[in-house]
C-alpha cells in the first residue's frame, strides 16, 4: 500500500503543475478540444517547464532542509504546485502576444495560437463601433465598451453590443438610441461586421 500512495503522490507532484499552467493558459488561449493522451503530454511538458524554472528553488529546499519544517513544506509545495504554474502559463501567454514572437511566428511560418481572427480581435478589449449586415440586408450598429461581450472559441460567435445605435437611411450611425440597453447578435445570421475607431 505505501508503495502505490508514492506512486501516486509522485504523478500528483509531477503532473498537477502541468494541469494547472494548461488550464490557465487555456483561458487565455481558447483551442479545440484535444484526446486524453495530446492533454497528458501538454501537462507533462508544462510540468517539466516548472520543474526546470524552479530547480534552483528545489535544490536550495533540499539543502536548507525545509521539509523538515511543516509550514516551510507545505509553502513550498502550494508555490510548487499551483503559483508557479500559474505564473509561468501567464507569462508564456504575454509572450505569445508579444511583438517579438509575432516577428519570430513569421519567419518560422508558425501558426499563431489563437485559432480565429473573431477572438485575436475581441480578447484585446478595444472598445469600437459595429456595424452588422444581417443576411437580408438590415443593419445594426452599435456600441461595443468595457460592459459588452463577445463569445470565445469554440463557442458559437456572438457579440453582446452595449448601447445601439439609430442608423440614417444612407446607413450612417446617428445617436445612440435613447435608454438602449444594448443588443445580442448571432453571427450566423450576419454576412458582415464592420468595426470602427470610436
Amino acid at each position: 500500500m505505501p508503495n502505490s500512495v508514492s506512486a501516486v503522490l509522485v504523478i500528483v507532484a509531477f503532473i498537477m503543475p502541468g494541469f494547472v499552467a494548461n488550464r490557465v493558459f487555456s483561458f487565455a488561449h481558447s483551442s479545440p478540444e484535444t484526446n486524453e493522451g495530446r492533454m497528458l503530454l501538454g501537462a507533462i511538458t508544462l510540468s517539466s517547464v516548472n520543474y526546470g524554472v524552479l530547480s534552483w528553488l528545489l535544490v536550495l529546499a533540499w539543502t536548507e532542509k525545509w521539509y523538515a519544517d511543516p509550514i516551510l513544506l507545505t509553502l513550498l509545495v502550494l508555490f510548487v504546485l499551483f503559483v508557479s504554474p500559474i505564473a509561468i502559463a501567464l507569462l508564456l501567454v504575454k509572450a505569445i502576444d508579444a511583438e517579438w514572437a509575432l516577428h519570430f511566428r513569421s519567419i518560422f511560418r508558425i501558426a499563431h495560437p489563437v485559432p480565429k481572427a473573431w477572438d485575436s480581435f475581441f480578447r484585446k478589449g478595444i472598445p469600437c463601433w459595429v456595424v452588422a449586415t444581417l443576411k437580408g440586408g438590415r443593419l445594426v450598429a452599435g456600441l461595443y465598451g468595457g460592459n459588452s461581450f463577445a463569445s470565445s472559441f469554440p463557442a458559437q460567435e456572438d457579440i453582446y453590443l452595449e448601447k445601439l445605435c439609430m442608423l440614417s437611411p444612407e446607413g450612417k450611425m446617428e445617436c445612440v438610441i435613447d435608454r438602449s440597453l444594448g443588443g445580442i447578435i448571432r453571427m450566423e445570421n450576419v454576412e458582415m461586421l464592420e468595426l470602427f475607431e470610436i
